[in-house]
């Protein structure tokens, strides 16, 4: 699927490895949907991480002269690290308020 996209030298060992990792975040994200907020969080963080580590190797790629198709996955890298950053910020506001509000504010 690579070579169609302009990779002219693909190794096939490191795009089934990727794809094994696509597949299992996806397949654990779908798992673990009704799971608790510990558990959401814990995988939230780990596309943060994942997505920013993705970006940074894409960037270097590109810089390397990675063929066209590979701005199109930063792209896509970009705008999930975007919403799983959002996500993460407001998880921690929502445990901010949380913990500021006192059992008085609840019943009143």
């Amino acid at each position: 699927m690579l070579e169609p996209l302009g990779w002219s030298c693909v190794d096939p060992t490191s795009a089934r490895l990727v794809g094994a990792a696509l597949l299992a975040i996806g397949t654990q994200s779908f798992i673990g949907r009704n799971d608790t907020v510990d558990a959401y969080r814990a995988l939230l963080n780990l596309k943060v991480l994942w997505s920013l580590a993705a970006i940074f190797g894409l960037v270097l790629s590109i810089g390397q002269g990675a063929p066209p198709a590979a701005w199109a996955f930063l792209s896509a890298f970009i705008a999930f690290s975007g919403v799983w950053i959002h996500y993460r910020i407001r998880f921690r506001q929502w445990a901010g308020v949380s913990h500021e509000a006192s059992p008085e504010d609840v019943d009143a």
